[in-house]
């Protein structure tokens, strides 16, 4: 069977995704980000995980962040730039 993968989108320009919200401005789709900084017990068993960044959703100003199998949607501010 075939996993769910999130396909990257960068414009034409490959420009930033603006955000007020974001701490790491730098953020692309198709970057590899690392989760931190989230409290709720559900969230905290993301905390240190990698992703791959999918979308960034206007409507919510979240990131869509493909982790193994899961889709979720997390604050820029809960991301950091994986080396």
């Amino acid at each position: 069977w075939i996993l769910p993968v999130c396909i990257a989108m960068v414009d034409s320009g490959g420009a930033e995704v603006p955000s007020e919200a974001s701490n790491v401005p730098e953020l692309r789709p198709g970057h590899l980000v690392e989760v931190n900084g989230l409290a709720s017990e559900s969230g905290k068993l993301l905390n240190g995980q990698r992703g791959l960044l999918c979308e960034f959703l206007e409507a919510t100003g979240r990131w869509q962040v493909r982790i193994g199998e899961k889709l979720v949607s997390l604050k820029p501010a809960n991301l950091s730039k994986a080396e």
